[in-house]
């Protein structure tokens, strides 16, 4: 496919057009001293970004395409939810499926059911489903987001699997002095929001909690199923979120717990396989780092994840036969950034994976008695790699060239790589030349998931998805306004 996207911008609705900060204290204090809100676009457009490299680049001369909803743009226009936000984004959708809502595809690469080809990270840590591979950025609450960076186009080198089409990371606030809110909301039909946060800097860490609350029961609707039979469909959502941060002297701590109910039109769109039921989806995310500066040319940063996730869901029209989806993911992570110089740099990383299915299983809610496990117990695999990075600078030329060599249990290696060169011809005008390869393994439930039926079923003679893609981009800004030209083939 070779599609042309041109998005034009205005300042006012962009906020911090470039607002994504890196991750490395001295950026981070420089970003203090010079918040976001009220700067004009030139200094806009020097504030660094963290999600397109560890390095921190400017929104001219960052190796990919990225976009980035700020705060002031989420209070400006009143967005309610990170999915509402990723709505503004050109070249990312949002859609619904008959499975599940907030399915979110990039550059026209679609699925069923829902989408494991845009990773979903928040402060920087991969979250998905370890049976089935989907994000869920409705786990954080618009409430708690300082910014949402957005990467368009291969991840892979950065990010590994499940980066295919691009990268959607959510930042959380960092408090800054003590602060408290609590926000209370009433919906249309008996719905409501509530929800409070607290938060401040203890002995040099900036600590913040949230836990919300809301219930929007949406609109009802007469829905006609595949076997012609109609009836009433109600498009509830409703969650209960919590989320704690805390950052300072190198240490960074994230847990997010969350259960989200949303309506949904069954496993196949026929009132028997239970339309207009609930879809439960749980998740619980535990994730801790260290970083520890090596002088002022580099850093160690290293750290472990857990990842658990569970979606329940109706199989019948009277909700006595469900379905249970249950896996966890443990990651283990070492990275290394070193700038010998102002002209070079480099990173270094390696990542281990250990992913299981527990369940997918066909049960009866009245005993909770299985009676089909799918093949999918206690399923699992493990997954290494390593990834090497090297930046160089000279007068207006940045050339940026890195590789991920991957080791999976299943499919053995992949050496996915990407290079890019950005010309700098002033502070407002850049042109970008980048050539990126994609890499996703197939999901445990693409592999091995069987109905006793054989009406559904994985196949393990699949191989592992890969993409080349080449892109041509120019960004520019004049007169208040940011524009950003692309055109790419995949």
């Amino acid at each position: 496919m070779t599609p042309v996207l041109l998005s034009v911008l205005l300042l006012s609705a962009l906020g911090s057009l470039a607002g994504a900060a890196a991750e490395d204290p001295a950026t981070a204090k420089a970003q203090e001293q010079k918040p976001y809100e009220g700067m004009s676009l030139e200094d806009l457009l020097k504030v660094r970004l963290a999600v397109t490299s560890t390095r921190g680049d400017d929104i001219l001369t960052a190796p990919s395409t990225v976009s980035v909803i700020d705060a002031d743009t989420i209070r400006r226009y009143n967005l309610r939810s990170v999915a509402e936000a990723l709505e503004l984004v050109p070249g990312l959708d949002v859609k619904r499926t008959y499975f599940k809502r907030n399915v979110a595809t990039a550059r026209g690469i679609l699925q069923d059911h829902y989408a494991n080809k845009v990773l979903v990270l928040i402060n920087g840590v991969a979250t998905w489903h370890a049976s089935t591979g989907e994000g869920a950025f409705y786990r954080i609450p618009i409430e708690d987001v300082e910014r949402i960076e957005v990467l368009r186009g291969p991840a892979s080198v950065l990010y590994g699997t499940n980066a295919y089409s691009g990268a959607v990371n959510i930042v959380l606030k960092r408090p800054e002095a003590r602060q408290a809110q609590v926000d209370l909301g009433l919906a249309e039909r008996g719905g409501h929001q509530v929800g409070a946060s607290a938060g401040g800097v203890v002995q040099g860490v900036s600590v913040l909690a949230s836990a919300r609350s809301f219930d929007d029961e949406g609109r009802t609707f007469i829905f006609t199923d595949e076997k012609g039979l109609k009836g009433a469909v109600g498009e509830l959502e409703r969650g209960d979120l919590f989320t704690l941060t805390a950052s300072g002297r190198g240490h960074s701590l994230l847990a997010n717990v969350f259960t989200y109910d949303e309506g949904f039109l069954g496993t196949n769109p026929v009132f028997s396989s239970g339309t207009g039921l609930v879809h439960t989806s749980e998740g619980r995310l535990l994730s801790y780092g260290y970083t520890r500066e090596l002088g002022s040319k580099g850093r160690l940063t290293g750290g472990a994840v857990y990842d658990w996730s569970q979606r329940d869901f109706a199989r019948s029209a009277d909700d006595s036969q469900a379905s249970n989806v249950e896996g966890y993911r443990i990651l283990g992570f070492a990275r290394s950034s070193w700038t010998p110089s102002p002209s070079w740099g480099m990173d270094l990383g390696l990542d281990y994976e250990y992913r299981k299915s527990i369940e997918y299983s066909v049960y009866q809610r009245s005993t909770g008695v299985a009676s089909a496990q799918n093949n999918m117990h206690n399923r699992d695999l493990t997954e290494y790699s390593a990834y090497a990075e090297v930046s160089h600078h000279r007068g207006r030329f940045d050339l940026r060239l890195g590789s991920r060599l991957t080791k999976n249990e299943l499919f053995g290696g992949n050496l996915s790589s990407r290079a890019a060169l950005v010309f700098a011809a002033n502070e407002k005008n850049s042109l970008k030349l980048i050539w990126g390869q994609s890499y996703r393994a197939p999901s445990l439930f693409e592999l091995y998931f069987q109905t006793p039926q054989n009406t559904v079923y994985g196949n393990l003679d699949l191989k592992p998805e890969t993409s080349d893609t080449l892109e041509l981009a120019y960004v520019t800004s004049f007169r208040g306004l940011f524009l950003q030209a692309l055109a790419y083939h995949a």
